[in-house]
């Protein structure tokens, strides 16, 4: 199937190098702003942990700035720009934006598919952000932000890959260049210097200093209300998983290290949850278990069903975090 995708992959990729070279070569234009703008993206399609480390950097950065993440709202029931209240809900904003949103209610959300529109609204809102976070923007290049992050999943190196439909890049690798800083996703414990050394020498733009290290971590199961449940897994043995996420193995893995699981309903990236789903679900007549974002979604059945969520987090490894901050607030003082 991927060498009859292939020509494809090849119009694809001189569409996205021609519309790379307009902006450098300024023909189409980019927009700068005064404000700090800090964008997280990558070229790998789907599933590198955007989310949890947009909630590292709102972690790490919102005692000393007031914060707006501003994002995309992908499969939302609304259009245009968007900037969220504490009513906002998955289908307004997007479940990642609603889980921001929930986690973190003194950070500014909004969603806009023009992220300039977007901008130009916040900066127009009472209580301004004093910096902004772009999600999932690498691609948006109609802003020039001041600062980006790209991330990498160590399972799918970009030089392993090729060009969408054929596989699951957006645009040809070489375009990492564009990053300040990059941050290697969902590494193994094991990770050897050897591993850590080739995905340096082999994205471009990447050095011992600005690549960094990650792995997935998982904090307390909680009810869809947010209650944590610190004896979950001494209570539950058995249960059944529901997922709707791009890449869901990670999180099948660390539950099957926990107990069992009865079954798994798996689902595309964003999946709508309906009625009829619920229903299933509750034919299992077993405890289930979600991700986070998936908790977004079904967040209107908390009353229907027995469930909990697991929050997912970006560890560092080495401690590389307070340099990973270090540069993003030489980056803010000086922006």
């Amino acid at each position: 199937m991927k060498i009859l995708l292939y020509p494809f992959s090849l119009i694809y990729g001189f569409i996205t190098w021609l519309r790379n070279k307009f902006f450098d070569w300024g023909l189409m234009k980019q927009r700068s702003f005064r404000i700090p703008i800090i964008s997280v993206g990558n070229i790998t399609v789907g599933g590198t942990g955007k989310t949890p480390f947009i909630e590292f950097l709102i972690r790490s950065m919102s005692n000393r700035y007031q914060i707006a993440v501003l994002s995309r709202g992908y499969k939302r029931n609304t259009q245009g720009v968007v900037v969220a209240n504490e009513r906002a809900t998955a289908a307004i904003i997007g479940d990642e934006p609603a889980q921001i949103l929930h986690k973190f209610p003194n950070v500014t959300v909004a969603v806009a598919e023009e992220r300039v529109d977007g901008i130009n609204t916040l900066l127009k809102i009472q209580n301004a952000p004093e910096m902004i976070l772009l999600d999932d923007a690498f691609q948006h290049r109609h802003v020039k932000p001041g600062f980006s992050i790209l991330l990498v999943d160590f399972n799918r190196p970009m030089w392993k890959d090729t060009l969408m439909p054929a596989g699951r890049l957006r645009e040809y690798s070489c375009g990492s260049k564009r990053a300040n800083l990059f941050v290697v996703t969902k590494c193994p414990d094991t990770i050897t210097n050897a591993q850590k050394m080739e995905f340096i020498e082999k994205i471009r733009g990447a050095n011992d200093e600005n690549t960094f290290f990650t792995k997935v971590g998982y904090g307390c199961p909680k009810t869809l209300n947010g209650i944590d449940q610190l004896d979950f897994f001494e209570k539950h043995q058995t249960f059944t998983v529901v997922t709707g996420i791009a890449k869901a193995e990670l999180f099948i893995s660390y539950l099957s290290d926990k107990g069992k699981v009865s079954k798994h309903f798996e689902y595309a990236d964003h999946h709508h949850f309906t009625q009829h789903d619920i229903d299933t679900f509750k034919a299992t007549k077993s405890v289930i278990v979600t991700t986070e974002k998936d908790a977004t979604r079904l967040q209107q059945w908390s009353s229907e069903l027995d469930i909990v969520y697991i929050p997912i987090e970006t560890e560092f490894f080495e401690n590389q975090d307070k340099q990973l901050v270090f540069l993003l607030y030489k980056y803010l003082v000086n922006a």
